[in-house]
């Protein structure tokens, strides 16, 4: 969880996958409360992509929005579900919300 707490975003380029190379760019703005991502895919990546984002006790996924077409993005429990076929390279935002009672 560092990261997301630190402000700074998390990247990495051209990671090898079984499919090709993946690069990814992730960034939580505290003020607005919301994950900013970039996800960067190959032509044969699948068609369900799912992408897990791991968040402190307290703290849960709001529904994700994608620019460019929300059909690409389904909310999930775990983080971000899409289409890597026709989504290669996308952009999406996820707000975070703080479910009371939890710390």
């Amino acid at each position: 969880h560092r990261w997301r707490l630190s402000g700074k975003p998390l990247q990495v380029a051209g990671v090898p996958t079984r499919w090709g190379r993946v690069s990814m760019r992730l960034h939580y703005d505290s003020s607005t409360k919301r994950i900013d991502g970039e996800i960067s895919l190959p032509k044969e990546a699948p068609v369900d992509v799912r992408l897990h984002l791991r968040l402190p006790r307290g703290m849960k996924h709001g529904t994700p929005a994608a620019q460019g077409g929300n059909d690409c993005v389904v909310s999930a429990t775990y983080g971000v579900r899409f289409d890597g076929r026709t989504c290669q390279n996308l952009q999406f935002q996820m707000p975070i919300v703080t479910v009371s009672g939890e710390k």
